[in-house]
């Protein structure tokens, strides 16, 4: 099942969708964070990805080198139930606006925590590489059968 992206989400759109599963990002202690985050926090049909140690917009919420064993092995754990929704043909729904919060700062995330950012950005590149919908344009037999 291709991973769909949505430029704008709705409050209602889980509720409505039941069957569907949300990607967002998620810290470590579960606390703070961006609308989408606080939304899909105690929501059953989500897929957290977890970037960063606590929920604040500083430097001292993302993780260090330090870290990035461990943080590595989890966001590994998280992008593979991910990939696991989507070669069981569910419905998985990239929100493009958690790359946009001002929760998570890119440049911030590669400075304070290199190892995990570039590991994260791999990852992350590889499942909307992978899994987005091909441009295939049907032929009009293909399309009649």
């Amino acid at each position: 099942m291709p991973l769909i992206t949505l430029k704008k989400l709705d409050e209602e759109d889980p509720t409505l969708n039941p069957n569907v599963y949300f990607i967002y990002l998620e810290n470590y202690k579960n606390t703070g964070g961006d609308y989408i985050t606080k939304m899909f926090r105690k929501r059953d049909n989500t897929l957290p990805i977890t970037i960063k140690k606590s929920g604040g917009k500083q430097a001292s919420a993302y993780w260090t080198y330090d870290d990035s064993f461990w943080v590595n092995e989890q966001l590994n754990t998280e992008f593979s139930n991910i990939e696991e929704a989507l070669y069981h043909n569910m419905i998985v729904i990239l929100p493009l606006e958690i790359m946009h919060s001002e929760h998570y700062n890119e440049a911030l995330f590669e400075k304070i925590s290199k190892p995990i950012f570039t590991y994260f950005s791999l990852r992350y590149t590889s499942l909307i590489t992978g899994f987005l919908p091909k441009n295939k344009k049907l032929s009009f037999t293909e399309r009649n059968e």
